[in-house]
């Protein structure tokens, strides 16, 4: 996992430009939820759907013996420090509806078939605790864009069950958002960044699954 933290002091009160973070990643949860809905259409050499859904993502994982290499703005200067067991904690919870289109084409009991599905505006609520720091960096992500292509391969198995598995690839990006830090014991207060953080995922994801019609 990389990071990136920018215009911000170090423990000696220098100014840093920039504050990059690399650190071994360990996923604690992924799970997704979604509802779909298609509009079938059909042609004499493949069909297509029109498609609107929502999906609900949320991922968490633990940052593990972090390396930071910090660049000093007065002068461009730079220097690494090495922390080691676990630095950081995330969570993330994506909240993304979307419109599609699909295009099927039947190749006697296979099928293939390629869809897209884009959002105009998506969210996504992160926490980031420092452990070390003892302080929680709270961020609240709106606006942005997603863009995911789909090919999926369907097996039929009966008239009313097929096996399916598909490959799609995610990219989000441009979300822009609030950023709130607090802090615990001596460092106890909270201090508000607006629109002090930004947000990009990218993401391959493969599935295998049964579809049951009626």
């Amino acid at each position: 996992m990389t990071d990136d933290d920018w215009n911000i002091y170090d423990n000696s009160g220098n100014f840093l430009s920039n504050a990059h973070s690399s650190s071994a990643s360990y996923s604690q949860s992924n799970w997704q939820g979604e509802v779909e809905a298609a509009i079938p259409f059909q042609t004499s050499w493949f069909d297509w759907k029109a498609l609107i859904g929502v999906r609900y993502h949320q991922m968490s994982w633990q940052a593990w013996n972090t390396v930071q290499v910090n660049t000093v703005a007065k002068d461009g200067s730079q220097y690494s420090v090495s922390y080691g067991g676990m630095t950081d904690t995330l969570r993330q919870s994506w909240l993304i509806p979307y419109l599609g289109c699909a295009i099927e084409v039947a190749l006697g009991p296979m099928s293939l078939e390629g869809s897209l599905r884009y959002s105009p505006y998506l969210s996504n609520i992160q926490t980031d605790e420092h452990v070390l720091r003892n302080l929680t960096f709270t961020e609240y992500f709106y606006g942005g864009f997603m863009l995911e292509p789909r090919l999926t391969l369907g097996i039929r198995l009966s008239d009313r069950i097929v096996l399916a598995t598909d490959l799609s690839y995610r990219l989000i990006g441009s979300l822009r958002g609030d950023e709130i830090v607090s802090g615990a014991g001596q460092n106890a207060s909270s201090t508000t960044y607006p629109n002090g953080s930004g947000s990009i995922l990218q993401l391959w994801v493969a599935g295998l699954g049964i579809r049951i019609s009626q």
